[in-house]
């Protein structure tokens, strides 16, 4: 397990969890930074961290920080585009492309955007490259 840096449970600022809209009967958060909580960290090193064995999943390039992907969710949770988590599944989804290579696709093809999956409390739940 990797720590947060920081104190708390949280790591990012305050502002995701108001309403912006309404879609499909899902309430979206409007943009700001999520919470990433050490659940929301785990699961992105278990799966997208590019020392992961995960299969079919996007990882972020070899090098990236901590800090760095909290510099990317929060650019990503304030500047990007929102929709509705799919699948029925609660939450909203925000997606940024980078314009830069910051990991790779499921695939494994050079990845440049960043898909960060919000529950309806404001935390983050996974954070990928894609």
């Amino acid at each position: 397990m990797i720590p947060l840096i920081g104190s708390g449970a949280k790591y990012g600022i305050k502002g995701v969890g108001k309403v912006a809209a309404k879609e499909g009967g899902q309430l979206l958060l409007k943009p700001g930074a999520a919470n990433l909580t050490q659940k929301g960290l785990n699961h992105i090193i278990d799966r997208h961290w590019f020392t992961s064995g995960a299969k079919g999943a996007g990882k972020f390039a070899e090098g990236t920080t901590g800090k760095g992907l909290k510099s990317m969710i929060n650019t990503t949770t304030t500047q990007g585009v929102f929709r509705a988590n799919t699948r029925g599944r609660a939450g909203t989804i925000a997606e940024y492309n980078f314009g830069r290579v910051i990991g790779t696709t499921s695939s494994g093809a050079p990845a440049s955007s960043l898909r960060v999956v919000i529950g309806p409390n404001g935390n983050v739940i996974t954070a990928f490259p894609f």
